[in-house]
């Protein structure tokens, strides 16, 4: 009797614990937020935390997770607005017209075409964008092996039970969410015929397995991303999806603002920035030095966040800058030799 006794003791201490939801909602949908619970709830656990109710809660865009603090969960209604107040704005500096162009084409319900070096802020761009116009934010990795089903949906055998699973293109379609589907040029090109009603005066998406024709709900935004330098014969847009969207075109900044943004993200000083961001500007004038791409604005955030660490300027550009750039023993010897001379102490 006495271990049974424990044993329900146990069980009730256990049952306190808290419950932590990750809930991914607008405007900040590429984000995360961890929002503790303490409302006097029995049952929030039972009722929300528990397997049968996995799945659920999942699909309602949450994410239910046991902490280890001895406290019971509760349930509070979170609006957009407490949401908000839990991130930061994303850190997004303007080089150019690039917002008014897009909440103009947003707005009138146009697709949109971002062109740019790799790492020179597109991704960040979208994110801020959907911060700025509160909606949700899909965002799609394409390659190579991408089908129409990956971005429409398919069937799947659950519990021997045949279901359709709407997949991210359709998901965005449905909620009026924004659908970033970046290196768009790197899917097939049957694939991306998927987009065509979608992304002119229709903003229509069929679903062939199912025989039905989704009109996008209110706030749905197509817009796609690639790099001019990884066009070829093989991999390009076609003029016919080309045509169909409003194309906004990038650069890195320039250096006083590249200055700005290294120093804010990777948290060094402006003088140290102003050196990392001389050096990848030296490396981005070389016309050909058998490099494939020069060092972008990303690489010079993460030189600036092993400096963060402790790390001297040279070690960090070996490592951030002149290593990822090529694996040519010549071209990596250019470029170390290029750190010896502008960051030196």
């Amino acid at each position: 009797m006495v271990l049974v006794a424990c044993a329900l003791v146990w069980a009730l201490i256990q049952k306190r614990k808290r419950c932590v939801v990750y809930l991914a909602v607008p405007p900040m949908p590429p984000f995360l937020t961890r929002i503790s619970w303490d409302e006097k709830s029995d049952d929030c656990f039972d009722q929300h935390c528990s397997q049968q109710n996995h799945n659920a809660a999942l699909h309602n865009g949450c994410f239910w997770q046991r902490d280890q603090d001895n406290e019971r969960p509760n349930r509070m209604n979170m609006t957009n607005a407490n949401i908000k107040k839990e991130f930061s704005v994303p850190y997004y500096v303007p080089v150019g017209n690039e917002k008014v162009i897009f909440t103009a084409a947003y707005n009138q319900g146009l697709s949109i075409l971002l062109k740019g070096p790799t790492g020179c802020g597109k991704t960040r761009f979208v994110e801020a964008m959907a911060y700025e116009l509160d909606r949700p934010l899909i965002t799609v990795s394409c390659h190579d092996d991408l089908t129409t089903a990956d971005l429409v949906g398919r069937y799947l055998l659950k519990d021997g039970v045949t279901e359709w699973v709407d997949g991210p293109l359709t998901r965005a379609v449905r909620e009026g969410a924004i659908c970033y589907l970046d290196e768009v040029v790197e899917a097939r090109k049957d694939t991306t015929v998927v987009l065509h009603p979608l992304s002119d005066y229709r903003r229509q998406l069929p679903l062939e397995r199912l025989g039905v024709t989704l009109d996008a709900a209110p706030g749905f935004c197509l817009v796609v991303s690639y790099n001019p330098g990884y066009q070829s014969v093989l991999k390009d847009l076609k003029d016919s999806t080309r045509q169909r969207m409003v194309a906004i075109e990038f650069d890195y900044p320039t250096p006083e603002v590249e200055q700005g943004i290294v120093a804010k993200e990777s948290k060094i000083s402006s003088l140290q920035a102003a050196k990392l961001v001389k050096l990848g500007q030296a490396i981005r004038r070389l016309e050909t030095g058998g490099l494939r791409e020069v060092a972008s604005t990303r690489v010079l955030i993460a030189a600036g966040q092993l400096v963060a660490e402790g790390l001297s300027l040279r070690d960090a550009a070996l490592a951030a800058i002149a290593g990822p750039l090529t694996d040519d023993m010549q071209v990596g010897n250019g470029l170390r030799k290029m750190v010896e001379v502008y960051l030196q102490d």
